[in-house]
């Protein structure tokens, strides 16, 4: 019995990893945000390619009359420690790609590439209702029904940027975004008959990029609504239907003294269709693969374009498993 709780506790958890910040911290993902015992570690290695008129390190920023190619990597690493009795996730991501085009415009030659190392972010998720923080033989017993989270990401403008450049990785502006993670159960929490709603709103506050070719940047915090209905279609793999809603706020371009409005980009809307897929390769190895279109906006000017397709790997460990396994418990 107790090598069946092990084993099923990372079938249950090896697939409800999608890892965090599938698009630099701006999109949590499926099932990113269900709990987890105490002291659980997860370390994700990510690939996001896609091609936009957008760079995927800053979907605030479009760039209407580019086509630009995507390739993000992201490595993270998420740890489960509760918080005053209640789960909490902690979570860094470090990511690096390369952006480049072949459009011509203002600024851009006919072929330009960039590459380099984006900006880092760091980011908790602390419950509020639902999720007691709980060591792994409690949580193997618990049921989960509705979940209420906060989310707190924190993004420093650390990663490559050049200010006579208009196509750079990093942003050179500090970002913060709050979100609001909700998931129901509406089905049994068992692994191969969990069905799951979540919708994750969330606002990302933009700080001012204050080298733009000599001109400062501010721009309107960007809203976000993220909902994924998942089902267990065995006990190691899951399908997920994922919507998104994203409102980019008005940018303006400011004179060096600040005193008049060079440049204004009208605030933008657009909706994300897709969906996710996940399978347990093993007891502590998770994959997902996920894409996502752009299917509208709420804008007759400039609207975010393309599509992106992610591919995550999570090992997910906990000692007390590994501890139990060297000792000769089980897979």
């Amino acid at each position: 019995m107790r090598r069946l709780a092990a084993a099923s506790i990372f079938t249950a958890l090896a697939l409800s990893l999608g890892g965090s910040a599938p698009v630099e911290a701006q999109l949590d993902g499926s099932r990113v945000n269900w709990p987890l015992p105490k002291n659980m570690n997860v370390l994700g290695v990510h690939r996001i390619a896609g091609t936009a008129n957008a760079t995927l390190t800053n979907l605030h920023r479009v760039e209407p009359t580019l086509d630009l190619e995507n390739e993000l990597y992201l490595l993270t690493w998420s740890r489960s420690q509760p918080v005053f009795g209640r789960s909490a996730v902690f979570t860094l991501a470090l990511p690096a790609g390369v952006v480049r085009t072949n459009s011509t415009t203002a600024g851009l030659s006919s072929s330009s590439f960039v590459h380099g190392i984006g900006d880092p972010s760091l980011g908790a998720t602390f419950n509020l209702y639902g999720a007691p923080g709980l060591m792994l033989r409690d949580f193997l017993r618990y049921d989960l029904r509705t979940t209420v989270t906060l989310g707190i990401n924190a993004t420093a403008p650390w990663g490559q940027y050049d200010a006579d450049q208009s196509l750079n990785i990093g942003g050179n502006r500090g970002r913060l975004r709050l979100s609001l993670p909700m998931v129901q159960s509406l089905a049994n929490w068992v692994p191969g008959d969990r069905t799951t709603l979540e919708v994750v709103p969330s606002v990302t506050l933009l700080a001012d990029n204050d080298d733009k070719g000599g001109l400062t940047v501010e721009q309107d915090a960007m809203w976000a609504v993220e909902s994924h209905l998942s089902r267990d279609i065995t006990r190691r793999a899951f399908l997920s239907l994922d919507h998104t809603w994203i409102q980019q706020g008005e940018a303006r371009t400011l004179s060096p003294d600040g005193a008049a409005v060079v440049n204004t980009s009208p605030s933008t809307a657009a909706h994300l269709l897709g969906a996710t897929i996940g399978y347990e390769v093993n007891p502590n190895l998770s994959l997902q693969l996920t894409h996502l279109q752009t299917v509208g906006g709420d804008s007759e000017a400039v609207e975010l374009q393309g599509g992106v397709f992610r591919v995550t790997l999570n090992w997910a460990f906990h000692r007390v498993i590994e501890n139990r396994r060297a000792l000769g418990g089980g897979n």
